[in-house]
């Protein structure tokens, strides 16, 4: 069944107190929104670690503020032997053979063009012990196809900057995972609904 995340946008270490009053699955916490991404210490979610996605997205798959390699690859590591789930890039793990990805997120988002299917098929090769792997695509022509194409177990799919209903359709079809915002104005990326709105939605088709 298809789990619901809400990607929480962290301009504050404070606003991780707010993981325990959301009603989904899933709370993703976006670090590259942070002005110190350094700050943040795997301590802080001790309490909350089961339901978080740990994210330190790079600028160049969407994500705000860059930081580090190492330090990136660091966390990654030390939120590994916790045992929190984090969404690391694929194209980070090319580069960082070090860092695990064995039941977490392998991620790849495409703002400016939709890649082929073989394209994806590459991207994706070697990480097929990922708990998921996650492809964001802009809603530009082939979209829907391509998306369409990998709406299945293992994978989670979502177009950016299209209608948001559409996010309910992929869930429909297969994808594992839905991300919304926290609210209205809050989206982290194009084409998220308010969770309260998707998990509204996703009741109604039973698929909460």
């Amino acid at each position: 069944m298809v789990k619901l995340v809400v990607a929480l946008p962290v301009r504050s270490l404070e606003d991780i107190k707010l993981v325990p009053t959301l009603d989904s699955d899933l709370v993703e916490l976006r670090l590259d929104y942070l002005e110190r991404p350094e700050d943040f210490d795997p301590s802080l979610i001790e309490g909350v670690k089961d339901r978080v996605i740990v994210t330190v997205r790079d600028p160049s798959e969407g994500g705000v503020k860059g930081v580090d390699e190492e330090w990136k690859a660091s966390l990654y590591k030390k939120l590994h032997d916790r045992g929190v789930l984090y969404d690391v890039e694929a194209k980070f793990l090319r580069r960082r053979k070090d860092v695990p990805f064995e039941g977490k997120i392998v991620s790849a988002h495409f703002f400016d063009r939709v890649p082929s299917v073989k394209e994806v098929d590459e991207i994706f090769k070697g990480f097929e012990g990922a708990w998921v792997r996650k492809l964001a695509v802009t809603a530009r022509e082939g979209y829907k196809e391509l998306l369409a194409r990998f709406a299945r177990k293992g994978f989670a799919v979502m177009p950016m900057g299209s209608d948001p209903i559409e996010r309910i359709a992929f869930a429909v079809l297969g994808s594992e995972l839905i991300y919304a915002s926290l609210d209205e104005g809050l989206e982290t990326a194009p084409g998220q609904m308010s969770y309260k709105r998707a998990r509204e939605i996703l009741s109604c088709l039973g698929l909460r």
